[in-house]
């Protein structure tokens, strides 16, 4: 309850690392932004347990006040595993300061934390897709691929449309389920020739994506 937040606060500074990361969890669970300064604290420890932990409380917590903070996370922290909670932290804030901090780790060395990245892009509210962004519709990854498509349908970003279409021609069908699915979203109409292209991919779900969209069409 919010009546455990300052007590839990003060438990931050216990000496022995189980009960500062059991208190970490729960003012993440809590969800109080009085508990964000304490939590921010966390986020620089020196052990890589309470840094993850802090990492996904402040997610919980969702404080725009933190978002310099954790941009500052994002870029210096050597643990993949804090990088992707915390992208996952600014992923949770709509704001495009989230956007922007989110943007920068989208060629980070580990997929995981750049997949993280552009879903949170997604999630933020941002109107205007980063162009980041639409070059993680090349990532080498599959699932970054998928992740950008999905986001890039999400932020609703007409300039998006090339790109996807693009995407409709990459080898995993996953990622052309997931391209063709965010130009359904998009506002742009898309031409009918590109959902009668989708209606004779080799991938049944691609197909039946396309079908569905036809379907809806208005004259």
């Amino acid at each position: 309850s919010p009546a455990g937040v300052e007590p839990l606060l003060a438990v931050l500074e216990d000496a022995d690392l189980h009960v500062r990361l059991h208190a970490v969890e729960a003012l993440g669970a809590i969800e109080d932004r009085r508990a964000t300064p304490g939590l921010l604290r966390a986020l620089r420890a020196p052990e890589v347990e309470l840094r993850r932990a802090a990492a996904e409380a402040l997610a919980e917590v969702e404080d725009p006040s933190a978002v310099a903070a954790l941009a500052g996370a994002l870029r210096e922290d050597r643990d993949a595993e804090v990088r992707r909670g915390v992208a996952h932290a600014l992923g949770e804030i709509e704001s495009p300061h989230s956007a922007a901090a989110l943007t920068t780790v989208l060629r980070d060395g580990d997929p995981h934390v750049r997949r993280a990245a552009v879903h949170g892009i997604g999630e933020t509210g941002v109107r205007e897709a980063p162009a980041a962004l639409l070059d993680a519709l090349r990532d080498g990854d599959r699932q970054v691929r998928e992740a950008a498509a999905g986001a890039l349908g999400s932020i609703g970003d007409a300039r998006a449309v090339p790109g996807l279409r693009a995407v409709l021609r990459d080898t995993d069908p996953e990622v052309r389920r997931a391209a063709l699915h965010a130009l359904t979203e998009l506002e742009a109409e898309i031409p009918n020739d590109v959902l009668l292209e989708a209606l004779r991919d080799p991938d049944p779900e691609v197909r039946e994506i396309a079908a569905h969209a036809l379907g809806d069409r208005r004259e």
